[in-house]
């Protein structure tokens, strides 16, 4: 577990400031930010604002803790706020200065898991309302569909991967809920995924052969443009 948990917070470190630095995102949102402390220790570009959003108790212990370490953002502007993602928490986020016309990245590193099919779907949903195009999205995902045969099973893909959708690996319907294969469900809903394989991260950041099983993937995706309908030639 704390090997995973380390590659995993390296994986996602380097995702958001690449995203910040590289992708233009200058809004960056942590739904369900736990203890998540990124936006006072990574290197920020200038001008990010970096909104946290989790449960009114835990923001509440969340400001208590970071109070009582004088701990000061290295970001231009931290906004946490209290939500539930269950209930109406994207007026909170629009409400504190969010710009859904402007691109975002967003994370969600833990969530998923403790969601049912249609809250998940609804947050991955109210996500994709928000993120303007080329907007990114980062998730963490437990057992790779195209690597459930067993723990021997050759990895589906690495960092750097090709996108998912292809004909191969066929997207399941718009109605399926994420956790069953949020790379397919998020290339149906306006996204380009890529899945990256949790032991090639490993490897890349100078780890041992074996050092992590490769059956856990993370995701990533891009917001793709909106699907412009083809003109209707008028006859003559």
């Amino acid at each position: 577990m704390l090997r995973h948990l380390a590659v995993r917070t390296r994986f996602f470190d380097d995702y958001l400031l690449h995203a910040a630095a590289d992708g233009g995102c200058h809004q960056v949102v942590v739904p369900a930010a736990g203890l998540d402390t990124r936006a006072f220790r990574l290197n920020w570009p200038p001008n990010v604002a970096c909104y946290e959003i989790d449960a009114p108790e835990m923001m509440a212990f969340r400001e208590r803790v970071l109070a009582g370490q004088a701990a000061e953002p290295a970001v231009a502007r931290r906004v946490p706020l209290a939500a539930d993602l269950r209930g109406e928490w994207t007026k909170a986020l629009l409400g504190a200065g969010f710009d859904p016309a402007e691109r975002s990245a967003w994370l969600v590193e833990g969530p998923l898991i403790h969601l049912e099919a249609a809250e998940s779907t609804r947050l991955l949903g109210e996500i994709g309302d928000l993120a303007a195009p080329g907007s990114r999205l980062a998730l963490a995902h437990g057992l790779d569909p195209g690597e459930a045969a067993g723990p021997d099973s050759e990895p589906g893909s690495g960092p750097g991967s090709e996108p998912d959708g292809d004909p191969a690996g066929a997207p399941r319907p718009p109605g399926s809920a994420p956790e069953e294969d949020p790379a397919a469900w998020l290339t149906h809903h306006g996204w380009r995924a890529t899945r990256h394989d949790r032991a090639a991260a490993a490897t890349s950041y100078g780890r041992p052969p074996g050092y992590l099983t490769p059956r856990l993937s993370y995701l990533t995706a891009e917001r793709r443009p909106p699907a412009v309908a083809p003109a209707v030639q008028g006859r003559s």
